[in-house]
């Protein structure tokens, strides 16, 4: 090893109002693109969005969800910097879809425990549905044909 006293923490999103001045010892921050977050990036691999609900979400009924699904149903929105623009919500209101927030968090991680049981709809990275989804009840749709991300 070539650092064998190195250490890890790890610890929640530190960033809320675009700075690091809270956490002046943070030397790395691994996190999604899109978020505003300070400093250079790297990227370091790529996943794509999905659309998790609970399975007893009638709202969405079908393997792909129309757009005029995800405009009649409440969505949980994740933030990392700022709460109300970011590439996820941009790419909801280029597609058109009228959604309504139903609740709003910091960080995409807790997301799926919100969903689950629950008649909210949130947009997360495929890893994340795939490993929540083996411990929650969850439902993994495809996004609508041509609803990608910037």
């Amino acid at each position: 090893m070539d650092a064998p006293r190195a250490s890890i923490d790890f610890a929640p999103q530190p960033v809320r109002d675009g700075t690091l001045s809270p956490y002046n010892q943070v030397d790395l921050i691994v996190g999604p693109e899109g978020f505003n977050l300070p400093g250079r990036s790297r990227k370091l691999f790529t996943d794509e969005f999905v659309l998790i609900a609970d399975p007893s979400n009638k709202a969405l009924s079908g393997p792909e969800p129309s757009l005029a699904d995800l405009s009649s149903v409440p969505h949980a929105v994740a933030y990392l910097n700022d709460p109300v623009n970011d590439d996820v919500q941009e790419m909801l209101r280029r597609a058109g879809v009228d959604y309504s927030v139903g609740a709003r968090l910091f960080g995409l991680a807790a997301l799926p425990t919100l969903i689950s049981g629950t008649d909210m709809v949130a947009l997360v990275p495929r890893m994340l549905a795939a490993k929540a989804s083996r411990t929650l009840q969850l439902s993994v749709f495809e996004l609508p044909t041509g609803m990608n991300l910037p």
